[in-house]
């Protein structure tokens, strides 16, 4: 069990390194030259999202188990905060 905890780990944090520039950047700090430039700050392989929630939905149940037991769904809320995100960093037309 650790060592699949341990790969997913590694799974999620790739994704999520990926995704740095932008979140530091266009969230954290506004920097209007890169917003006005239309940089792309961070990408990833179409997919890597889906496989991320799915990495981090095993991550969880795997701990949620060992800790309480039996799985533990997302709250749907996280779709509202992903939405929220997409929103906050899409190009504006």
């Amino acid at each position: 069990m650790r060592f699949r905890l341990e790969r997913l780990a590694g799974e999620l944090n790739g994704l999520a390194n990926k995704l740095d520039d932008v979140r530091n950047k266009m969230l954290s700090h506004n920097d209007l030259a890169t917003i006005l430039a239309k940089a792309t700050l961070g990408e990833f392989d179409e997919g890597a999202d889906e496989k991320y929630f799915k990495d981090l939905q095993e991550f969880v149940d795997i701990v949620y188990e060992e800790v309480i037991g039996g799985p533990r769904p997302f709250n749907t809320l996280v779709k509202k905060d992903v939405a929220s995100f997409l929103d906050a960093i899409k190009p504006r037309a």
